[in-house]
């Protein structure tokens, strides 16, 4: 009697045990397709971020640098030399601001991305980034 209360015992402890593996793993799956899709809005979000930055801040701060080197040649024609030499330091921040905007939108996601895939663009990626930051990595 003993033996087939302990065998039914260890069945229902059995079938408990089979149905939380099911519902772990079917938590597992869920969690794996949530993660998935978070990755992949914020893959779209940084890639709106990207394109915004790049088809609209920078070409708004490249107008501007043209409207700089303008203003440069009108201050130049006058002979103004404090007023070129402000216009200069300007225009030279402005371009560092083009130079990080553009660096920016490419880092947020890089353009050929999307078209080559990952395995072809971190090599180029990493060797950007090592030229930016001095830091060597090796792939």
């Amino acid at each position: 009697m003993k033996v087939r209360v302990r065998t039914v015992e260890l069945q229902e402890s059995s079938e408990n045990l089979s149905a939380e593996i099911t519902k772990r793993k079917r938590a597992e799956d869920s969690l794996r397709n949530v993660s998935g899709w978070l990755l992949q809005l914020q893959d779209e979000e940084r890639r709106r971020v990207a394109r915004d930055l790049h088809d609209g801040t920078a070409q708004l701060l490249a107008a501007t640098a043209i409207n700089m080197e303008r203003a440069q040649l009108l201050a130049q024609s006058r002979e103004d030399p404090i007023l070129s030499n402000v216009l200069q330091d300007t225009a030279d921040c402005l371009e560092q601001v083009i130079l990080e905007v553009r660096t920016l939108s490419y880092l947020l996601h890089p353009p050929m991305l999307s078209e080559l895939g990952l395995q072809c663009v971190l090599p180029r990626y990493i060797e950007g980034f090592s030229r930016r930051s001095g830091i060597v990595v090796d792939l």
